[in-house]
């Protein structure tokens, strides 16, 4: 069975359950995104000013 690491976090009166491994996929999809947006931007402004 795979091991999570888990975060107990109370606010208020409510605990919650933190799957860290979750957060960090998360984190690492998001960065990918940035990334291939980034990517993106400079080929159209690559592109852009090739047209000029």
């Amino acid at each position: 069975m795979e091991q999570h690491e888990i975060k107990l976090v109370e606010e208020d009166n409510t605990i919650y359950e933190i799957d860290m491994d979750c957060i960090r996929r998360k984190q690492l999809a998001a960065k990918k995104a940035m990334e291939a947006d980034e990517k993106r931007r400079l080929e159209f402004e690559k592109n852009r000013t090739k047209e000029n």
